[in-house]
């Protein structure tokens, strides 16, 4: 079978929720073409979708550089870097770091509640941070009220 059909049939698969088959399939077409960007962003959404975020953050960002105007590539990493950024909050949630990040990636998609939730606990759990603050109020500032 062709190195085309067989994408075909992993596009196929994945879209009938077989995500084992799909990725099996689609890393087949991966051993003969190395740098298919396509197979790549396929291999990236299957990997974003099984919660495998290292695995979907290291294949989407080789699609970007590959194809560094294909839009959905550049979606798909974002969802793949939050979801790693969820993943640190759950085994780390005293640490304000990721926190902080993801307020910041909630907020390039207006997700201002989660922008509020994850800058508050970040001010919580370091409050010398003068920056958190700043970020809160402009938060404040573009929901045109004051915190409270």
């Amino acid at each position: 079978m062709s190195p085309k059909l067989i994408f075909q049939r992993a596009i196929s698969e994945s879209q009938a929720g077989h995500l084992c088959e799909a990725r099996e399939l689609a890393n087949q077409v991966l051993a003969i073409k190395r740098k298919n960007p396509e197979v790549l962003g396929l291999l990236g959404v299957i990997a974003l979708a099984e919660q495998r975020s290292e695995e979907a953050i290291s294949l989407l960002s080789r699609l970007v550089k590959y194809k560094p105007a294909k839009v959905e590539a550049h979606y798909h990493l974002g969802l793949a870097l939050m979801q790693a950024g969820e993943t640190a909050v759950r085994l780390a949630p005293d640490y304000p770091g990721p926190h902080n990040n993801l307020a910041g990636a909630y907020e390039m998609i207006g997700n201002k509640d989660a922008v509020l939730a994850h800058f508050r606990k970040a001010a919580e759990l370091e409050p010398g941070n003068p920056m958190i603050p700043k970020n809160l109020g402009n938060v404040y500032t573009s929901r045109g009220r004051c915190p409270g």
